[in-house]
């Protein structure tokens, strides 16, 4: 897109996607009686002078208004893409605009004589219709992206069944300003790909991305999740790979090193794992559990892992290949490695299962299921994921506990710099304090909407949530996961210059929403600034404007684009901004300290506002983190937990 004419198209479909005219002067100015009556005769004689020019069906059943407006959008999308299919072009694209669920028609989502999305309709028609249709646009090298507004239920599933085949996106859309920034991305930093595979007995092309994932052979894949598909029959050789296999092959033998006369095509397939996936993008990721072997030699001191792409470039005149070698050493006990892991990897890891098992349920009998849940099936499957992160930490917790008994609590190595911790907190003994952060971010996934049934703005939203949550990169998962806090602290004084720093500065908790204090909080797709009621005069007015450039600084390259919320204590809808935060306010007094030390500087009667707030809250129903955590790794509850009311682990 490189003039403003390339957009006019676009404009168009904003004017009806809207209902705004952003071509024209704006006309709204109070007109007389007068005026009116004379542009009325101006139009009849018009009529009389000039034949009215034909009109496309489309249009003249546009022009009819309706009290109900009808979508038959199975069937425009199958036109569109049977006319994309005959075109001479190695790859298409089809942008759909839709302010409403499909509700006639082929692939319609709602029942007879409704206008309203049916569960039990909507998982029939993802079955039938939406995800065959997209398998095909897929195999026919078509790609599809959604852009949706409305005032009622989008039937979200729905739409992600036919893009996700495809490698698009279906996006919820608020406003018109963020509609343009994600076209501009899907249209200029994504696109289509075709790889042409030459093999001895066959030459074809294979759509979209490659990716070989090459792994050592005593490691073996449990867990893959992410967009893309397993090319399981067509693990060969790439023409222009033969001979570098070859060359490193010879140059391995020359200096004494056994090849086992590789390139071997039964040795390849042994080791790769091959995914394709439809559309390059630079945001989509691949994440995966590994599991060691019995069959890892005692002396193996490395591991290796290799990770290859391959994808033609926009034009489709080159094939590009990327190719990551990494090689990582073998830990020789347990605290060595615990010092070693990644805290943000292994929520972000565990998180994609759990959020996958949310939309499919649990792997069956070895076998992965990505048939469609019906959505009133998908209540149970939240409740079910959250006994399996239960279950996940009741394992870790279990283990280590039992290490701990092995070595001796007091000889365990309990830090990250490899130092022996004597003594310590309670938790120190029960769970890995190199897991700490990870074990908070799993908590505020299972109460929040990526798992939970609990409070959310519609299923659309928590459906487009965990699409974007399963293809996204590792920070984005993390922000989705948990906000990102910013506070003033306690104003006194709204000329005092407040210093705002790209790192957080409050921890996600309940117990932060003080009376005189200004919040801003980063949750991916939402971005808040909340006002408390001492703060809501114009005197802070510049504290509000810095936090809201500070939000606007860190995602203006974000991509889906973030709506912004001004909220303040008084308003009903700072209910969307506080339902995020963990319910701390209960927990005992010297836990809440230990969370966030900026308490002691309240008064008790501020104390006392501040627990006041939350009259309402049933802890049975929301934990907050220090009564979840005891009540899941307790000895006790563990034993009792059997049955029905076990769930099993992430890692299972």
């Amino acid at each position: 897109m490189k003039s403003s004419k390339d957009w006019e198209a676009f404009s168009n479909c904003l004017d009806a996607f809207y209902g705004e005219n952003k071509g024209q002067e704006d006309t709204n100015k109070p007109k007389s009686r007068l005026e009116m009556l004379k542009e009325r005769k101006q139009a009849r004689q018009n009529e009389l002078q000039q034949p009215e020019p034909p009109k496309s069906p489309w249009l003249q059943s546009r022009s009819h208004k309706r009290d109900t407006q009808f979508r038959c959008t199975g069937e425009a999308i199958s036109c569109a893409i049977e006319l994309a299919s005959v075109a001479a072009a190695r790859t298409a694209r089809i942008l759909v605009f839709t302010n409403g669920a499909p509700n006639l028609g082929v692939g319609t989502t709602c029942a007879e004589n409704s206008t309203r999305v049916d569960p039990v309709q909507l998982a029939a028609s993802i079955t039938d219709f939406w995800s065959p249709i997209g398998l095909q646009a897929a195999n026919a090298g078509i790609g599809i992206d959604a852009f949706l507004t409305g005032v009622q239920e989008l039937a979200v599933p729905a739409w992600n069944s036919i893009v996700e085949p495809t490698g698009g996106y279906a996006l919820c859309q608020d406003n018109a300003a963020n509609l343009v920034d994600n076209i501009k991305y899907v249209l200029n930093d994504t696109y289509l790909s075709g790889l042409y595979v030459d093999d001895d007995k066959d030459k074809k092309w294979i759509d979209g991305c490659v990716i070989d994932i090459r792994l050592p052979s005593f490691v073996e894949a449990t867990h893959l999740i992410g967009m893309g598909e397993f090319l399981d029959d067509e693990k060969i050789l790439l023409p222009n790979e033969r001979a570098t296999f070859a060359a490193g092959s010879a140059i391995a033998a020359k200096n004494g090193i056994e090849t086992n006369k590789l390139p071997d095509r039964q040795t390849f397939e042994g080791v790769v794992m091959r995914v394709r996936i439809c559309r390059h993008d630079p945001l989509t990721t691949l994440s995966m559990m590994l599991r060691v072997l019995p069959e890892i030699g005692a002396d193996t001191e490395f591991a290796h892992f290799q990770f290859v792409a391959r994808y033609m470039d926009a034009p489709g005149s080159m094939m590009i290949t990327r190719i990551s070698t990494y090689r990582l050493g073998l830990a020789k006990d347990v605290s060595t490695y615990m010092d070693s892991v990644d805290e943000d990897v292994i929520p972000v890891v565990l998180a994609k299962e759990a959020v996958y098992r949310a939309l499919y349920g649990r792997e069956s009998d070895g076998v992965l299921n990505d048939e469609p849940v019906d959505p009133a099936e998908m209540e149970k499957l939240a409740y079910q994921v959250q006994k399996d992160i239960d279950a996940t930490i009741q394992n870790i917790s279990g283990e280590f506990r039992l290490l701990g008994l092995q070595e001796g609590a007091r000889a365990l190595d309990l830090t990250e710099e490899g130092q022996t911790k004597a003594v310590g907190s309670s938790m120190d003994f029960t769970f890995p304090p190199e897991l700490s952060e990870s074990l908070r971010l799993l908590y505020y996934l299972r109460r929040g909407p990526l798992v939970s049934p609990g409070p959310v703005q519609s299923s659309d939203d928590r459906a487009e949530k965990r699409s974007l949550f399963l293809r996204l990169p590792l920070d984005d998962c993390l922000n989705m996961m948990a906000p990102i806090v910013w506070t003033t602290g306690a104003l006194h004084d709204p000329k005092l210059v407040v210093e705002v720093s790209l790192r957080g500065t409050a921890p996600p908790e309940t117990l932060i929403l003080w009376d005189n204090s200004i919040i801003a909080a980063d949750h991916f797709n939402n971005l808040f600034v909340w006002s408390g009621k001492s703060t809501l005069s114009e005197d802070f007015d510049h504290i509000r404007w810095k936090f809201q450039k500070l939000l606007e600084n860190r995602t203006q390259h974000r991509f889906p684009r973030p709506m912004l919320h001004l909220l303040s204590e008084s308003d009903s809808m700072s209910r969307r901004f506080t339902s995020m935060l963990a319910p701390s306010h209960n927990d005992p007094l010297d836990h809440q300290l230990a969370l966030f030390p900026a308490l002691a500087a309240l008064t008790p009667g501020e104390v006392s506002s501040l627990r006041s707030k939350f009259r309402f809250h049933d802890p049975a129903v929301d934990p907050s983190f220090h009564q979840w955590f005891w009540d899941t790794a307790s000895a006790a509850n563990i034993s009792s937990r059997k049955g029905d009311k076990a769930g099993i682990s992430l890692c299972e």
